[in-house]
């Protein structure tokens, strides 16, 4: 978590801050791996959402958000908003046939949901990290290709986990996400397409 964090913290200053930069793939990877970091970690804030029982040591392994993850930034109007926020909660996605999830004793309704999505806003920064659990086998054998989408438009927000920008994304976005754009932003929830391997 250590090097996670001294890798994003130039990045993460300047887009708080609102400096004027081009981030580009290799930026959007770090900042990526922080993001889910961030969101994984506030998963266990009270009241704890259930996580899928393999992202974590995924996560550690290959020290790189799993392909279950999806991440957008957005540029945030921070006049007359808040400093910082965290919107949390847990997703109901189409595959709830297997055991998706870790089940502990105080996720009440941890049987129905299997993914969960984190929102934050730190200053002129917001993101939105959601981490879904594939169908059954998905870490037997190489997974299928799935695109995470949000089932609306949110003006402003822009993918960089896993789709990476390949021409880098200026910063800050245009348009900048206000109040309302951030509710959107957090209530958004994942449209999930299979994508063919060919």
């Amino acid at each position: 978590m250590n090097r996670l964090e001294d890798a994003a913290k130039p990045l993460v200053t300047d887009l708080v801050s609102d400096q004027t930069i081009l981030i580009n793939p290799q930026g959007q990877a770090i900042l990526a791996r922080w993001a889910a970091m961030v969101g994984l970690l506030a998963c266990y804030l009270q009241p704890k959402i259930p996580v899928p029982r393999d992202y974590p040591g995924l996560f550690y392994a290959h020290k790189e958000p799993p392909m279950i993850t999806a991440i957008w930034i957005a540029a945030y109007d921070l006049l007359g908003g808040r400093a910082e926020s965290y919107r949390r909660g847990s997703l109901r996605v189409p595959w709830r046939n297997h055991p998706p999830l870790v089940r502990p004793a105080w996720a009440v309704h941890a049987p129905e949901v299997n993914g969960y999505h984190v929102t934050v806003n730190v200053w002129h920064m917001a993101f939105k990290v959601m981490v879904v659990q594939p169908p059954p086998g998905w870490t037997q054998r190489p997974p299928p290709p799935l695109r995470i989408d949000f089932d609306r438009q949110v003006p402003g927000a822009v993918s960089i986990w896993p789709r990476v920008q390949p021409e880098g994304v200026m910063w800050p976005i245009d348009p900048p996400v206000d109040d309302l754009g951030l509710s959107a932003l957090a209530s958004a929830t994942p449209h999930i397409t299979p994508q063919s391997s060919t």
